[in-house]
């Protein structure tokens, strides 16, 4: 049986309990200060609450981020260990959502998610290792670190990888929550960093350098400036488990390794 839930704070106990399961364990779930972030109520914006029942029994809570106008859905919290709420679900997306394109990020021990997305044919990114920053390190080097103006807009827009929801268009209409730093070299763009900065932990969403110009501390120097124009908020950030340069750049920037490894799938309609 499914529910729509409005407060999640009465089913904290269920919660705790899924979150001391490693195989279920959901990495998004909390907060640099041990708060689940579904509770903020800020957060609720596009936001749809599902329960699954078995005999009036609370047996998973899934949470959905719901675009209409785009047809888009990204699933941001799957909480359970029960394969029955799983298969709920993805019927409630089949016959709801039928024709939306999903993006779920989520442990890959949990084998229900993983086993339903493969029965849809999903695309699956790397595994992600998740790192927050604790310390910062300040890096200073020689390169031409910008904010991105619009005399800049053609050649961030040529070299931005759109192959994931937020495209270069869609990050410069939504400048209110991300900032975009730039590496410019003979006034073109070399490199971006697109990261958030209204939230109390920013997160980096995408991290770019021209190939001719990698290994030359442009990625370090971007980031830098932006934990600098982060001021005293958190940040983190995912990074591909088998790229050992990046890792050992946040490493130098205060940044530590955490619990809790993600994958991305998306099923395209």
């Amino acid at each position: 049986m499914k529910k729509e839930l409005f407060d999640l704070k009465d089913y904290k106990y269920f919660v705790d309990d899924i979150m001391e399961n490693e195989k279920y364990y959901d990495p998004f779930l909390l907060d640099d200060e041990g708060e689940y972030y579904f509770y903020n109520p800020r957060n609720l914006n596009n936001k749809r609450f599902i329960g699954i029942y078995d005999d009036n029994k609370i047996i998973g809570i899934f949470v959905l981020y719901i675009l209409t106008d785009e047809k888009y859905i990204e699933i941001t919290h799957a909480i359970s260990s029960s394969e029955i709420a799983y298969k709920e679900l993805f019927e409630l997306l089949d016959k709801e959502y039928n024709d939306y394109s999903i993006d779920v990020v989520f442990n890959p021990k949990n084998d229900y998610m993983m086993r339903k997305l493969k029965e849809r044919k999903a695309i699956f990114d790397k595994e992600q290792q998740k790192m927050v920053l604790n310390v910062p390190c300040y890096y200073k080097g020689k390169h031409n670190i910008v904010l991105y103006s619009d005399e800049y807009k053609k050649d961030y827009i040529s070299i931005h990888d759109d192959g994931f929801y937020w495209t270069a268009d869609k990050v410069l209409n939504s400048l209110d929550k991300f900032k975009v730093i730039l590496c410019v070299k003979d006034n073109k763009v070399v490199g971006y960093v697109d990261i958030t900065y209204t939230d109390e932990v920013n997160i980096p969403f995408d991290v770019y350098v021209k190939e001719e110009y990698r290994g030359l501390g442009v990625a370090k120097e971007m980031l830098s400036y932006a934990i600098e124009l982060n001021g005293n908020k958190g940040m983190k950030l995912d990074v591909d488990i088998d790229n050992i340069p990046a890792i050992k750049a946040y490493k130098s920037l205060g940044f530590v390794k955490v619990n809790g490894n993600t994958i991305t799938a998306h099923i395209e309609k």
